[in-house]
């Protein structure tokens, strides 16, 4: 019971931290009020509360199972809300941006404005938990072969989610009516990058937490879903509530598959224990 008291409480700390940093990033980063939209079921304020309520759990769930000492905590907190809630977004929207109605200027200020969120909320992390530390037992993960086999398996989980999800829905289809433009070759070249750095936050985050793998996957997808796809329920001028609502389910969806599948396939047979 005291358990769960003290790891709610860190939970309110990291959501502060999140709400925190996120008004300094946008002070710092100069974002205006480009995206914004009025549509959806919340409202800006409501979504900015939900969304951080969420992150916060998830990151939680993170550095609870974590047996690292605070400063590889704060550089694994760091990098997945860094990397899985703003490079892999904005590698996308970058390579879609003629497609889009965004802003280079935009996709820019928002990323350093997650920089500075990431970099404030790593802080608090390392400040809340203790130094740990852990025992490896079992056969040594990620060999070449598995990492490998994980990237492809990022690109199974995006594409048939695109396919029987997003694509299966005639809003997404009007939305995305310059489907027929992309080219598929660079596509999936660019795909096989973005999989690769899922894939490496796989291996930093099932080397940070402990457990039997399907503990860790089960963490790491649930972080996966909710850091990708929270942010859809945010009202937007560029994206209706219709297509959102699809990709939320769709990105949710492969990112929780794919966390908890990538993860059995680079550590099964590995289990850490606190030390």
């Amino acid at each position: 019971m005291m358990g769960f008291l003290v790891n709610g409480l860190r939970w309110a700390g990291l959501w502060a931290a999140l709400l925190a940093g996120s008004m300094a990033g946008v002070a710092i980063s100069g974002m205006g009020s480009e995206g914004v939209g009025t549509d959806g079921p919340f409202s800006s304020e409501a979504a900015f509360l939900i969304v951080n309520g969420l992150h916060a759990f998830v990151l939680t769930l993170v550095a609870t199972a974590a047996r690292v000492s605070r400063v590889k905590l704060f550089l694994g907190i760091f990098t997945v809300i860094y990397v899985v809630h703003s490079v892999l977004q904005h590698m996308e929207a970058f390579w879609f941006i003629d497609f889009l109605e965004l802003s280079q200027e935009f996709l820019i200020r928002s990323s350093l404005m997650v920089l500075v969120q990431a970099l404030i909320v790593g802080a608090v992390a390392a400040l809340m938990w203790p130094n740990r530390s852990y025992k490896e037992e079992g056969k040594t993960p990620v060999g070449p072969s598995r990492f490998g086999g994980s990237v492809i398996l990022y690109i199974l989980c995006y594409g048939l989610a695109g396919m029987y999800i997003a694509w299966a829905s005639t809003d997404v289809q009007a939305y995305y009516d310059f489907g027929d433009e992309i080219e598929t070759g660079p596509l999936l070249l660019f795909q096989v990058l973005r999989g690769s750095l899922w894939a490496a936050i796989v291996v930093m985050l099932g080397r940070m937490m402990t457990g039997p793998a399907w503990a860790r996957g089960v963490i790491t997808g649930v972080v996966f879903a909710v850091l990708a796809a929270a942010q859809l329920i945010y009202p937007s001028s560029f994206m209706p509530w219709e297509v959102r609502q699809i990709h939320l389910v769709e990105v949710g969806t492969s990112n929780f598959a794919y966390g908890l599948l990538a993860t059995l396939l680079l550590f099964a047979g590995v289990r850490r224990r606190a030390g």
